[in-house]
């Protein structure tokens, strides 16, 4: 997968949340950077949890679509937010498949 493929899912989600969340996502690992001999998994993982918490929406089904690692701990943890519905979203926007 190249650079544009892997970007366009976050144009899905800028639509839907704005630019805030990315934003607060990125600057977070400033102050809470990630265990420097982390997996690629868990790196993933991380980065579903932060993003989904700044925007206030379980995202963790949205990013196993894209083939992010989402161990179901992470899925458990994000349960009490509202879960993003991408094909309803979809649907709703009449927006392409990323």
């Amino acid at each position: 997968m190249g650079p544009f493929e892997q970007l366009g899912p976050f144009i899905v989600l800028i639509r839907k949340f704005g630019w805030a969340p990315l934003q607060a996502t990125l600057a977070s690992y400033q102050s809470a950077p990630a265990a420097p001999k982390s997996s690629v998994e868990e790196r993933q993982a991380e980065f579903i949890r932060r993003y989904s918490k700044n925007a206030k929406a379980d995202l963790s089904a949205f990013f196993k679509l894209m083939g992010y690692a989402c161990p179901d701990s992470l899925r458990a943890e994000l349960k009490s937010l509202p879960a993003f519905d991408f094909a309803a979203w979809r649907a709703q926007t009449g927006a392409a498949k990323p």
